[in-house]
């Protein structure tokens, strides 16, 4: 994703609007005043509601920044707990792409391909080296109709278009140097990359697709315009390639071949117990050596599949930073409200405890202004909220934006905010000295 800049236009806009809003807000207390005359006159009940309703839209605001920001950060929660199906720790990939005019021929890109995977296999504490036409997590690929493969020799007829398959060429190494697990038979030999005798080994989802009462090892395989037969020698794990949300596609893993249109996008990984600065550093200088024109990408592989969750980590902070602010705003609001309640109804205040009043029923009749005020921001602001949440239901996984536990929190929250910014007006409103606001006035 491209990182956030202030837009100069927009800062000029924002700017403009803020000069505006504050003349117009400050004008009509000005014309009250004016009105008056010299005159000093409590606030009437007009002028009352009118700050109850500003304070009310304030809360309603910040209850949908909030919300919103909420329902991210869970998102961000459960897109954690995903299972890859790979292991990222200790891994540095290489991604590059072999110009047509170095790399003409399907036997050159294969050149590369040998010469790249002896390279990288000489890093120090290297454990395990594999190259691919594509890599997790955000392998797109190649894909074949599932309809054109043929088993043993017989087409599969009457099963529908069954979608896409999605084909991987890789070097024998892959599945250790990704941690993907082998569920039955066997990774490729090195003997089998280039081989005239055509191999395969497939995913769990495509083979219980293609084998579903039974075991695929040993069965053939061959998709319509390919030109070998291919022997299923090993059944690995689902691996998400297609993001973290997508379903997991049916994959057909081969090893590369010289003749066999071998692809442009060419990609490493390299696993190794040396520090991933060092080998980040290394592999850069390996496909260097090799061409230094190739552009490359290298980057470990946690950094690989922190990308997937940019978008909504920025979405979520940005959100989370505007409901921060509006809450501040909000608060503030309630407690300049509550503090100029309190300073024009001392006389009230003087009275009531001189009747009898506690202190405590002085503080509780302040506090539930403010509590009045939550309850009617927080009912439009959960109409507000899910509005907005619907709005942006593609952005959510695992959580429903009428999630009722980010609801009933948001709600808890708005009720601490109100209640802290009333308290120190409420206090302050039941420590009166009767007596001595009485002679006062």
């Amino acid at each position: 994703m491209q990182h956030a800049s202030l837009d100069f236009c927009i800062l000029v806009f924002n700017a403009a609007v803020l000069g505006v809003c504050t003349l117009a807000f400050s004008l009509l207390p000005a014309r009250g005043v004016m009105r008056q005359g010299h005159g000093v006159r409590v606030a009437g009940p007009r002028s009352m509601r009118l700050r109850s309703c500003l304070v009310t839209a304030q809360l309603a605001i910040s209850v949908v920044l909030v919300v919103s920001a909420g329902l991210l950060i869970h998102t961000l929660r459960e897109l954690g707990g995903i299972q890859l199906g790979v292991r990222a720790e200790g891994a540095v990939t290489a991604s590059a792409v072999l110009g047509q005019h170095r790399f003409r021929t399907s036997a050159e890109r294969y050149a590369f391909v040998q010469r790249l995977e002896s390279g990288l296999r000489r890093l120090p504490d290297v454990s395990a080296v594999a190259v691919a036409d594509e890599i997790p997590p955000l392998a797109a690929g190649v894909s074949f109709m599932y309809s054109s493969i043929a088993v043993d020799g017989r087409p599969l007829t009457g099963q529908g278009p069954g979608g896409m398959v999605s084909e991987r060429h890789i070097t024998p190494e892959y599945f250790a140097a990704f941690g993907i697990q082998m569920l039955h038979g066997r990774p490729f030999a090195a003997s089998e990359m280039d081989s005239k005798q055509g191999v395969t080994i497939l995913s769990d989802r495509l083979a219980r697709r293609l084998f579903p009462a039974q075991d695929a090892i040993g069965h053939n395989v061959k998709p319509t315009g390919w030109p070998k037969t291919y022997t299923i020698v090993g059944v690995a794990a689902n691996v998400k390639n297609a993001g973290l949300v997508a379903e997991d596609a049916p994959e057909m893993y081969v090893p590369f071949d010289s003749a066999q249109g071998t692809s442009r996008f060419v990609s490493a990984v390299v696993r190794s117990a040396a520090s991933p600065s060092l080998i980040t550093r290394l592999v850069s200088d390996e496909i260097r050596a090799i061409d230094s024109t190739l552009p490359v990408t290298v980057e470990t592989f946690d950094s690989r599949i922190a990308h997937l969750n940019e978008r909504t980590r920025f979405n979520a902070a940005l959100l989370a930073f505007f409901a921060l602010i509006g809450l501040l705003l909000a608060s503030l609001g309630v407690y300049g409200v509550l503090a100029f309640l309190v300073s024009q109804r001392v006389r009230e205040i003087g009275v009531r405890m001189a009747l009898g009043a506690t202190r405590g029923r002085i503080l509780a009749w302040i506090l539930s202004y403010a509590l009045s005020w939550a309850a009617a921001g927080l009912a439009l602001g959960i109409a507000g909220a899910y509005a907005a949440a619907r709005q942006i239901r593609s952005m959510l996984y695992g959580v429903t934006p009428d999630d009722p536990w980010t609801y009933s929190a948001v709600a808890i929250l708005l009720a601490a905010v109100a209640a802290a910014a009333a308290y120190i007006p409420a206090r302050r409103a039941a420590a009166l000295d009767p007596a001595i606001t009485l002679r006062q006035e």
